[in-house]
């Protein structure tokens, strides 16, 4: 029944838009066009600058089966080559049922940062490195920091769509709740694309894999898709579906937990 109502949410949203894109007259289209990124490639003799606010609720299930309150930014400032990525958000989740050692009826966190640098060494590919902290719990993780590197390339890169990936290298140090901290030195690889179906209507998806070097049965694996419908120029509705996979999580925890969203998103 849960992946049947995601599917459903899925549907529903993109039937909204489209059927809002036909009605709309054509004068109305090209003014918004101008605002979003359907038509936008990458130039690389320009400076860039976009941020994107979003705050909604989040529905959980894994570890926790909770309603959350979710708030989250991206904001990405390129100067020619030279490109900067922040990235942070909270998600306060109440809990109604828990399977690990989340307490039922309590607050569960997850609150992240993250500041990315990449330097364009070539049209469509990237070197970069940068680093951040969170805290899971329900994940049964406290605090953690991190550090990273690697190669990011664009495989295609169109005014309507592109595709690319990354390899590269991640220490993360994590303190978890009642069990010894880890540190982890892992290989990751990502995969990632974005589709404008017409100018209102987007679909974005990410798939990452980081693998632990020193003990190969340990390896983490997160997914997001994001459906996004274009309102006004600056306002949209997202629907999200997010997975996290932990192939050895914290003593107590499950592996797999799942997030669906639906959020208010304000561009620039």
């Amino acid at each position: 029944m849960r992946y049947l109502g995601i599917a459903l949410i899925l549907c529903s949203t993109l039937a909204v838009a489209l059927t809002a894109h036909a009605t709309m007259t054509p004068d109305f289209l090209e003014a918004r066009t101008q605002d979003i990124r359907y038509g936008k490639s990458l130039d690389l003799t320009q400076n860039e600058f976009t941020s994107e606010t979003r705050l909604g609720l989040t529905f959980q299930s894994g570890n926790v089966r909770a309603l959350a309150i979710s708030s989250n930014n991206h904001t990405t400032y390129r100067r020619q080559r030279y490109e900067h990525n922040w990235r942070f958000g909270a998600f306060y989740d109440r809990v109604f049922a828990a399977t690990s050692g989340v307490t039922t009826g309590t607050t569960a966190q997850y609150i992240f940062g993250t500041y990315r640098f990449d330097y364009y060494f070539a049209p469509r590919t990237t070197i970069y490195l940068g680093g951040g902290g969170f805290t899971d719990q329900v994940k049964g993780i406290d605090i953690a920091g991190q550090g990273f590197t690697g190669l990011s390339h664009y495989f295609l890169y169109t005014n309507r769509y592109h595709v690319g990936g990354a390899v590269g290298y991640e220490y993360l140090f994590e303190d978890r709740i009642g069990v010894s901290n880890d540190a982890i030195h892992s290989a990751t690889s990502s995969l990632f694309g974005r589709y404008a179906v017409n100018p209102n209507v987007e679909c974005t998806s990410l798939v990452e894999v980081k693998q632990n070097v020193e003990h190969l049965r340990d390896f983490r694996m997160e997914s997001t898709t994001d459906l996004t419908s274009k309102i006004l120029a600056h306002l949209a509705i997202v629907t999200s579906v997010n997975l996290r996979f932990d192939n050895q999580p914290v003593e107590g925890f499950h592996k797999l937990d799942t997030r669906t969203s639906v959020t208010a998103s304000i561009m620039f």
